[in-house]
């Protein structure tokens, strides 16, 4: 039980520390977590922990950035896509990243400055906005030519 941990949800402060203190007598090396450190699988559960990891995340993700333009253009494409940033998806996926937009932009400026220097492009918000604009008009579109008929009464 080397990796044993206990996060006491509810009650109050009072009922918490006697939770913590009887768990800690029934197995001495139980590690209490607060609500910024309860994840699974290294995604938050609470959107306590959301700022810190995405800052984690968007921290770990610049050095990166910044050497993709030493290697081919084809080769970093390939690490950016399959290595550096979708290992980290799994945090946007799993928590409530959304309640904190702010973060998510300065994860995705990484993200897109990276894109920009290997494909050696200008990505700015505008083109940004524009080209998230036409996928919807072609989803839209799609959508249209799918309608199904109606069904009969």
């Amino acid at each position: 039980m080397e990796k044993c941990q206990i996060f006491v949800f509810g009650g109050s402060n009072k009922e918490q520390l006697s939770t913590k203190s009887y768990a800690k007598a029934i197995s001495p090396t139980v590690t209490p977590l607060s609500s910024v450190e309860l994840m699974i699988l290294g995604a938050p559960v609470l959107p306590e922990a959301v700022p810190a990891v995405l800052q984690e995340k968007t921290r770990q993700g610049e050095p990166m950035a910044s050497r993709q333009g030493k290697l081919a253009a084809h080769q970093a494409l390939f690490l950016l896509k399959n290595c550096l940033f979708l290992p980290k998806l799994y945090v946007l996926r799993c928590s409530p990243v959304w309640k904190f937009p702010s973060l998510l932009r300065d994860f995705d400026d990484v993200i897109r400055c990276s894109a920009a220097k290997i494909t050696n492009t200008n990505m700015t918000d505008r083109s940004r906005n524009k080209q998230a604009f036409q996928s919807q008009k072609v989803d839209l579109a799609s959508a249209e030519q799918k309608k199904l008929p109606s069904r009969p009464i």
